[in-house]
């Protein structure tokens, strides 16, 4: 009778183990891959530069960028390729926007066409800018994706 016993507790216990493994693995790729992260407003831009924070509403769009480099930046133009629908939103400055080092701003994009409320707006960006000392201007490109407000 024990050994049968002993079998039955170390099937369980072999079992028990590979279960609890994975139940761990499927709590922490919940945790990183959140359902409401893979749809709406799951953007970024790439280093040095920081989306903090998205906004779009008709044919506006604003970006919160922050500056990470190690250096000031001048933005002189932002523009979100639209995939979904066609249509691009570009945020244009001959002069730019000056961000100190870690430096947050909101610039205002204007779209080409007015986009519909409750849908979802993606696609590329690109965001072009002036290191502090710097002859040539930089780009960093990124995804975006939210819902229109």
């Amino acid at each position: 009778m024990k050994r049968k016993g002993q079998a039955a507790m170390e099937f369980l216990m072999t079992y028990g183990w590979a279960i609890l493994a994975a139940i761990i693995v499927i709590g922490i790729l919940a945790f990183y891959f959140r359902p409401t992260d893979l749809g709406s407003g799951n953007s970024y831009v790439n280093e040095p530069l920081h989306l903090v924070s998205q906004s779009v509403r008709g044919t506006s769009l604003q970006l919160q960028i922050r500056n990470d480099e190690a250096t000031g930046i001048t933005v002189f133009k932002a523009v979100v390729n639209g995939t979904s629908p066609d249509t691009d939103c570009t945020y244009s400055d001959s002069t730019g926007t000056a961000f100190a080092v870690g430096e947050s701003k909101v610039i205002a994009a204007t779209c080409g066409a007015i986009l519909t409320t409750g849908t979802t707006y993606q696609g590329s960006i690109d965001v072009i800018y002036l290191k502090t000392g710097a002859a040539l201007n930089s780009t960093v490109s990124g995804q975006f994706s939210e819902e229109v407000a």
